[in-house]
């Protein structure tokens, strides 16, 4: 009875594990296009 629990358990760890990638990769983005928009305003305030 043990396996399934285990399969389950992973699945969900991978579940988990993907989802966290998928909030990094938007922050990462978010936080990009922010630093570059403060990057392009400064450069065009000269």
């Amino acid at each position: 009875m043990l396996v399934p629990y285990k399969i389950v358990a992973l699945y969900y760890i991978v579940m988990n594990v993907s989802t966290i990638l998928k909030l990094v990769r938007k922050i990462m983005i978010c936080g990009g296009s922010y630093i570059l928009g403060i990057e392009i305003a400064t450069f065009l305030e000269k």
